[in-house]
């Protein structure tokens, strides 16, 4: 019956989630150079597709396009760190997302005993 463990959960969402904007920010900054983005060198489904698709799902499922890659320099590798930090970040907001859930589960079914209050519909 703790609404502070609820509150706390919530709270912890919102560093995860700037986390991942800053990741998906960095999609569009390949190895942190503005140059790819000044001169439109970006790939099409970095600007449509961003999250995992585009921090490196695709590369990852076709991995013999990967040598394609030529420039910048270590690309992919930038991609797929960026990936499985999204894949971490995602992993995590999930297990608060049904830490919340069970949370909220738990009160719905256990507040009127914790409290021993009569509900009734008369207002």
């Amino acid at each position: 019956c703790s609404v502070g463990f609820a509150r706390s959960l919530g709270l912890a969402l919102l560093p995860l989630a700037l986390c991942c904007i800053v990741a998906n920010l960095l999609l569009l900054f390949p190895m942190g150079e503005i140059t790819y983005i000044k001169q439109d060198r970006l790939a099409s489904y970095i600007w449509y597709f961003g999250g995992l698709g585009g921090g490196g799902l695709l590369y990852l499922l076709q991995p013999e396009t990967w040598t394609r890659c030529l420039q910048p320099v270590n690309i992919i590798e930038w991609n797929i760190t960026l990936l499985c930090v999204l894949l971490g970040l995602a992993v995590l907001e999930f297990i608060i997302c049904l830490l919340q859930l069970g949370n909220g589960l738990v009160n719905a079914v256990c507040r009127p005993c914790c409290y021993k209050q009569e509900y009734s519909l008369n207002a």
